[in-house]
């Protein structure tokens, strides 16, 4: 089956490059895989991006290049296709939610989508419908390496203030 968990952005955009992810194989007869989806009505919606396994093993890490909204919730899908097979995924029970969604610039938690906590979802049909699986007593073992978009506002004013050094050079080699 398909495994759903749920997440969401701080206050800035990104552009997430890594996942690493604590997945055991325990039968790999098709292909393991992660994906990016859009949330609707607080359950996943349709794939985003999929991220490319590139370390196979143990922990696997998936890299990509996905951009994510500000104050935006997604789901990180992971499952097996291609022939199926099966997969776990460790929780950490020792630890608060937060720390295994740190970036570089910022956090990310663990959503609440829709519900007064945070909710998994699990498919057994490649997507085409989702069931909840009840609160997550602990957050999965991911860390996520986002880098942070700068605002337009931003890159404008370092573009004046370069700008304005080389009008300052010139107006000294004269």
């Amino acid at each position: 089956s398909w495994y759903a968990t749920p997440i969401t952005t701080d206050g800035t955009s990104y552009t997430l490059t890594e996942v690493t992810a604590e997945i055991e194989d325990f039968n790999p007869a098709g292909t393991l895989f992660m994906e990016i989806w859009s949330v609707s009505a607080s359950a996943p919606s349709a794939n985003i991006a999929r991220l490319s396994l590139v370390d196979a093993n143990f922990p696997k890490v998936f890299t990509g290049s996905v951009s994510l909204g500000a104050n935006t919730s997604y789901f990180i899908v992971t499952g097996v296709d291609n022939g199926g097979g099966q997969w776990k995924e460790d929780i950490n029970f020792g630890d608060p939610l937060g720390p295994y969604f740190n970036v570089q610039s910022g956090s990310w938690t663990l959503s609440t989508i829709g519900a007064a906590s945070t909710q998994s979802f699990h498919s057994t049909d490649f997507g085409a419908s989702w069931t909840p699986s009840g609160a997550l007593a602990a957050p999965a073992r991911m860390s996520l390496s986002a880098t942070a978009v700068p605002e337009p506002g931003t890159v404008a004013l370092l573009g004046l203030g370069a700008l304005a050094l080389v009008g300052r050079a010139l107006r000294r080699h004269r």
